[in-house]
């Protein structure tokens, strides 16, 4: 184990004394997750003792294991067995290897953090008959069990019991039910209960992008929902160019025109309509959808599919209808990833189809998840933590991809250079930078650091076109540049402590935003003022001096209820994040964006709407005045963006 990781024997377990031994404990917590097999080779048993000491507990004997567990639960197995086992029975247990398990410690969310920073020293637990007295006292807890759980389980056996990973089918919904229309039309309505075209186009450069398969999927849904089929035909006559006055008679007389009423694409690149933002022209005869983009023709389609759904009738009302998007980013995290590794492990597909359809529904164009610069592109100097970029950047390439037919980019947290053992720096000695507890920081002060992140980030986005961009967190749990954990700014680093945190920080976002303009001139980059706070030495001077030194393509990206003062209870204090409750934006945060402004930069706003660490055990919480207020707040603060959710509030709620 790294040292870091290394068990504390100074550090005692915690005491379980409702359980009659330590042993029990780990089959009890580990039944139902993990094979009988793998605890008792864990233990030194056969599966027979195991099932032995189980049925004496009170448990069902053979047991019912869900193969979700090692795959997705991992982390529930792990804090179940911190303070029983020892490490190389951890690895038993989960059947994962040192690197692993190291690996999942320091990059999967902070595990370590939230495992109090330490590993217990237990002793290994090994089976053994119980004792007379054992046996008493695993009676008593039978009893124990049963007088409290069996009347519940009666209960639950004649009603319908949701098993812990069944949420992951959730939107593979079975067939959409047929709507009955509850009237007829009006003169000033247009029927679309009837079969139309939609005319998609193609680009003689490009294809046809992604407006065959909104125009599919939309006429499937069509048919499901209203009992007519539409049809989709491509138009190699028509242009992304303005169009003329005489365009759709051209059309109706060229040899593509279908002698039924026709959904147009007008897709126009030289708009001044904001991105998304589409006009609708509903005629008897014909149907326009008009915007700057692809997505602008999706969101229209998705329109007209939710105004009938919401009347339950297949009609329109005549006119034209225009709607502007407010936020051009609106992303967020799944509510069923897996946050280690999934780009390697595909078969946890983070983002289904399904998923990505709601998602889309709901208005969302962005999705993000955690990455790992090292295990993206090759690392040349260090290759041996590179091993499988080439299947990540794979499975990134196609997520990409699938994502992009529900109008959705893909974002990455970025959270660079990651720090490195001590052991790394030995031939590398001017690399060192801030050091702590066993790591440190490849210091971005030194030219051959800043090359190995710059050209990584160039190879990122030439191996994945489409990427849409990334958010940098600048100061994070993870130590990465030199003043990313320096408690009141100040670094060991002989290099930056020469040199103000503003600087140092600034020229790391510098490097990445330059990297990813070269090769994708209109992906984004945000930068994340997360911890820009007093403790790791961050004022409004030092605030602005970062954000002054920031190149036009970077979006300032703040928490918007960060240090909002609060009074509960007659107690004062401080919001730090993940808050409903407590609608922003902040004073802080208000004067971060008005500073971003005053240079020219864009500004975006992490919230948490769905839920939140104030009650996260719920897919959402239903204060819905309390989202509508705060969205009116960030619609009057002039944000451009919305980041939505950190790990958790990724859940479609009802609306």
């Amino acid at each position: 184990m790294i040292p870091e990781f290394e068990a504390n024997p100074q550090m005692i377990p915690i005491s379980l004394p409702h359980f009659p031994t330590r042993m029990q404990a780990v089959i009890w917590r580990n039944y139902g997750l993990v094979p009988t097999e793998r605890i008792a080779a864990v233990l030194g048993a056969t599966a027979r003792q195991i099932e032995e000491v189980a049925d004496h507990m009170g448990l069902k004997v053979p047991q019912e294991v869900d193969g979700q567990w090692l795959a997705r639960g991992y982390i529930t197995i792990i804090r179940a067995n911190w303070h029983l086992l020892t490490y190389e029975q951890l690895l038993v247990l989960l059947d994962w290897t040192e690197e692993k398990l190291e690996f999942t410690l320091k990059e999967d969310d902070f595990l370590w953090v939230k495992l109090g920073n330490l590993k217990p020293c237990v002793t290994p637990l090994r089976y053994k008959p119980l004792s007379a007295k054992e046996k008493k006292l695993t009676l008593e807890w039978k009893q124990r069990v049963s007088e409290a759980f069996d009347p519940i389980q009666k209960q639950l056996d004649s009603t319908f019991q949701e098993k812990p990973f069944d949420f992951l089918e959730r939107f593979k919904q079975p067939d959409l039910p047929r709507i009955s229309p509850r009237r007829g039309p009006l003169a000033s309505e247009a029927r679309l209960d009837v079969p139309w075209t939609i005319q998609t186009f193609q680009d003689e450069n490009k294809g046809e992008g992604n407006l065959n398969d909104y125009a599919r999927r939309f006429a499937d849904k069509h048919a499901k929902l209203w009992g007519v089929e539409w049809s989709v035909a491509a138009s190699s006559d028509y242009d992304r160019t303005p169009a003329s006055p005489d365009l759709f008679n051209a059309l109706a007389s060229s040899s593509s025109y279908i002698d039924k009423p026709i959904l147009r694409f007008k897709v126009d690149s030289g708009s001044q309509l904001a991105k998304e933002s589409h006009t609708i022209t509903v005629s008897a005869e014909e149907i326009v959808i008009q915007a700057s983009d692809e997505e602008g023709i999706l969101r229209g389609l998705q329109w007209v599919e939710q105004t009938m759904k919401k009347s339950e009738l297949p009609y329109l009302e005549k006119g034209q209808y225009e709607r502007t998007n407010k936020f051009d980013l609106r992303y967020i995290y799944s509510y069923s990833a897996v946050y280690g590794d999934p780009l390697l492990e595909t078969e946890l597909d983070p983002y289904p189809d399904e998923q990505l359809e709601r998602l889309s529904e709901v208005g969302v164009n962005g999705i993000w998840m955690q990455s790992v610069l090292y295990q993206l592109v090759p690392w040349h100097a260090a290759p041996e933590l590179s091993v499988n970029w080439e299947q990540r950047i794979e499975g990134l390439r196609k997520l990409v991809k699938k994502a992009s037919k529900y109008g959705i980019r893909v974002y990455l947290y970025f959270n660079e250079p990651r720090s490195m053992p001590l052991s790394y720096f030995k031939d590398k000695p001017d690399w060192k930078g801030q050091e702590e507890e066993g790591y440190a920081a490849l210091c971005t002060s030194v030219p051959e650091v800043q090359s190995i992140l710059s050209e990584s980030v160039s190879a990122l986005f030439r191996e994945v076109p489409g990427l849409g961009g990334i958010f940098a967190i600048t100061m994070s749990e993870n130590l990465t540049n030199c003043y990313s954990r320096a408690p009141g700014g100040k670094t060991n680093c002989p290099r930056c402590s020469k040199r103000s945190p503003s600087a140092v920080i600034a020229e790391v976002v510098n490097l990445v935003a330059d990297a990813v303009a070269k090769e994708a001139p209109a992906a984004r980059v945000l930068c994340y003022t997360w911890a820009w706070t007093g403790s790791l030495g961050w004022d409004d001077n030092e605030i602005l001096s970062a954000i002054k030194q920031l190149p036009s393509n970077v979006t300032i990206l703040s928490v918007s209820e960060d240090e909002k003062e609060t009074n509960i209870g007659n107690t004062p204090g401080k919001v730090i994040d993940y808050s409903i409750s407590v609608v922003g934006p902040s004073e802080k945060t208000a004067r971060i964006w008005q500073m971003a402004k005053d240079n020219g930069l864009k500004t975006a706003a992490k919230v948490q709407f769905n839920n939140s660490w104030e009650l996260s055990a719920v897919p959402y919480l239903p204060v819905f005045q309390l989202i509508e207020e705060h969205l009116q707040r960030l619609n009057a603060s002039g944000v451009s963006g919305l980041m939505l959710s950190w790990t958790l509030g990724g859940y479609p709620s009802l609306t």
